[in-house]
């Protein structure tokens, strides 16, 4: 589902461990393996906040196989956003994603609009994805159907293209069912009729990351990095597609090998907040990646807890990172969140 976070205001909260971290109000619904994404929403909220406000698309499941023992987990298909100044989450009644859906991903598409990709609606190991994509308009509360990816897919990463508001995204690896992790490229841009395919990835990368650099259309450079392939343990791969090229580049891995993370970019750097590590033990570091120095760990952005099946959302400078579970045996999904400023 979507949820919306103010990112204008001096939001509540307490500084957590580390020294960027600020708690923010609980979600309405906990949720995990939710995708999320920021947006303008309207002229008079920008005028009000002074910024934009952000959009998180966030979803929720239950599921035994991944995450250990999660009972009585629904799957939503609810919308929610961050009120009042940031003070409270508040479930959009007008405004939905066509059905229950997780493991899908969200990307922004212009300023008041988002696209939904991939998903699924089924829990356990029998789980499959879907070709489905939606575009869904903030500013006039309507969700339509986009052009269907080649292939059913869920726990993908998507990210906008480097023509920012002129539309566009990249779309990679996912998994067709739990035993197969795709290695696929995609990329869908605003006049496309259909999603175009890209050379694969040396590796799957299933409930990982995703980032670009680069803001003229066809010179997009991408990354994608961590998750997990076909049942192995997470990774801690980085892999880079030059669109003028066509080619991939093998990088310098992560520190830690980390899926199910929460995955964000400011400006130039990649962020790869907590996740699970190969031993199924959760994660509460996040390592930044720089063009010129690789990837390392940040002490100071040390999440507050351990979180896996988190999201995060990004709006300038900050990341709001929310729900998740912190515990391998954890009895139910988290309805935290938290900021974080990183200038």
């Amino acid at each position: 589902m979507l949820a919306s976070v103010s990112v204008a205001v001096a939001l509540p909260g307490v500084d957590a461990r580390g020294t960027g971290w600020t708690r923010l109000p609980p979600l309405v619904h906990p949720r995990l393996l939710h995708a999320s994404v920021a947006v303008a929403v309207g002229p008079a909220e920008l005028e009000a906040a002074g910024h934009v406000m952000g959009k998180a698309a966030v979803r929720r499941m239950g599921d035994g196989a991944h995450l250990g023992s999660l009972p009585d987990l629904e799957v939503l298909d609810s919308i929610e956003c961050l009120v009042n100044d940031g003070k409270a989450w508040s479930v959009l009644p007008q405004l939905k994603l066509p059905r229950p859906m997780y493991g899908l991903a969200v990307a922004r598409w212009n300023k008041t609009a988002v696209l939904a990709a991939g998903g699924s609606g089924e829990t356990g190991g029998s789980a499959t994805g879907t070709r489905d994509v939606w575009l869904i308009d903030f500013a006039r509360g309507t969700v339509e159907p986009a052009p269907p990816l080649p292939f059913a897919i869920f726990g993908v990463q998507m990210t906008a293209g480097g023509d920012g508001d002129a539309g566009g995204v990249w779309l990679a690896g996912g998994w067709r069912n739990y035993n197969l992790c795709a290695q696929q490229l995609l990329r869908l841009n605003a006049t496309a009729a259909a999603w175009q395919v890209f050379p694969h990835a040396r590796y799957a990368h299933c409930f990982g990351g995703m980032g670009v650099h680069g803001k003229e259309v066809g010179k997009d450079t991408v990354f994608v990095f961590g998750g997990s392939a076909d049942n192995a343990p997470a990774l801690n791969t980085l892999e880079q597609f030059a669109a003028s090229s066509s080619g991939w580049t093998v990088l310098q891995p992560l520190v830690y090998a980390r899926d199910m993370m929460a995955a964000a970019q400011v400006g130039g750097a990649l962020y790869a907040i907590g996740g699970r590590d190969p031993e199924m033990a959760f994660l509460d570091s996040v390592e930044v990646y720089h063009l010129d120095s690789g990837w390392a760990v940040d002490a100071a952005l040390t999440l507050p807890v351990p979180l896996a099946g988190a999201s995060a959302a990004t709006s300038g400078r900050l990341v709001v990172v929310s729900g998740g579970v912190s515990a391998f045996n954890a009895t139910h999904a988290s309805g935290g969140a938290f900021r974080l400023d990183v200038a």
